[in-house]
């Protein structure tokens, strides 16, 4: 883990030098930062969860938004802070531990609520109570921290971001 930053929070970059770097984790203002590649363009990328692609087994951390509900996949969240489209191919870095905010599919969402992945792109949901608890150990990654009926489905809603670190 490093505290030295290979590009700004919000920003990305195209540059293949950062390739040798792809799934280091950064700390920033305490928070913890991932780097990532983006498989592919997203749009109105701010706030929005991604998941990551497998090979062997072992993250790739390349990623994309995801239409799975409670994906067991989730790499974090891509920062409010960037708010410019990203092109495939670029990197950047998404937030894996710490306060950030996400895009709440629904308007039941409420404060203390666990998170998971949902059916629209990017977007979250609450993990309802009858799920069984290998599927809530494996697809949460983060806690509300407001209530989405406050605002409205698509809106960003405040949370707890805690995406499988592996550093204990």
């Amino acid at each position: 883990m490093s505290n030295l930053l290979p590009l700004p929070i919000g920003k990305t970059s195209s540059s293949a030098s950062l390739a040798a770097d792809v799934g280091k984790v950064y700390l920033a203002a305490g928070k913890l930062y991932r780097l990532v590649k983006f498989a592919s363009a997203i749009t109105d990328p701010e706030s929005k969860v991604v998941v990551t692609a497998y090979s062997a087994g072992v993250p790739t951390w390349t990623v994309d938004t995801t239409t799975s509900a409670a994906s067991e996949a989730v790499a974090g969240v891509i920062p409010a802070s960037l708010t410019t489209d990203i092109a495939a191919n670029a990197y950047g870095l998404i937030l894996i531990k710490g306060a950030g905010s996400v895009l709440s599919q629904t308007t039941a969402i409420v404060d203390g609520d666990l998170l998971q992945s949902a059916t629209v792109a990017g977007r979250v949901d609450e993990i309802v109570t009858t799920v069984s608890h290998l599927t809530l150990l494996k697809s949460c990654f983060g806690k509300a921290t407001n209530t989405a009926g406050a605002t409205a489905a698509g809106l960003a809603i405040t949370c707890l971001v805690d995406v499988g670190t592996g550093l204990g």
